[in-house]
């Protein structure tokens, strides 16, 4: 979906001005929650790594974690994006709207910008840094002591 968002870029606005608002708050709505559902996902995955790796979890009982996974990853970024669309601050304009490259949080609103997309992001993507960089040390470790 964020492929999506990116690709019909070009075609909600022309120059500085919306021509079609529909699509620019589609635009805005799916880079919002399907840009933080990524990350999330990409923390997951390294959760995956860690739990098999340092707790021995079999692919079964990683499978049942799945039924967390997706409404963390895809809920938690809907329910912002959704609030973002749905709410029209000063009961002007919209959050989502032109910046720069497409439609996205509006520039006049950059500052939500850090905390709704930036700092979940950042969350999400320093726990799997970490668990990645730990796991990587035990196997450099361990292969350093075998041989």
């Amino acid at each position: 979906m964020v492929s999506t968002a990116t690709l019909i870029s070009p075609y909600p606005l022309r120059g500085q001005k919306i021509i079609h608002p529909k699509l620019c708050q589609f635009q805005g709505f799916a880079f919002q929650s399907f840009a933080v559902a990524d990350a999330g996902f990409t923390s997951v995955m390294a959760l995956n790594v860690y739990l098999t790796f340092y707790k021995r979890f079999t692919a079964s009982r990683l499978r049942k974690l799945e039924r967390y996974y997706v409404p963390c990853c895809y809920g938690i970024p809907l329910i912002i994006a959704s609030a973002l669309l749905l709410v029209k601050p000063y009961r002007v304009d919209h959050f989502y709207g032109n910046e720069i490259l497409g439609c996205w949080i509006s520039y006049k609103y950059g500052h939500w910008k850090i905390w709704f997309f930036f700092m979940p992001i950042w969350s999400a993507e320093l726990p799997t840094t970490y668990m990645y960089v730990h796991v990587l040390y035990t196997i450099y470790t361990t292969k350093v002591d075998l041989a």
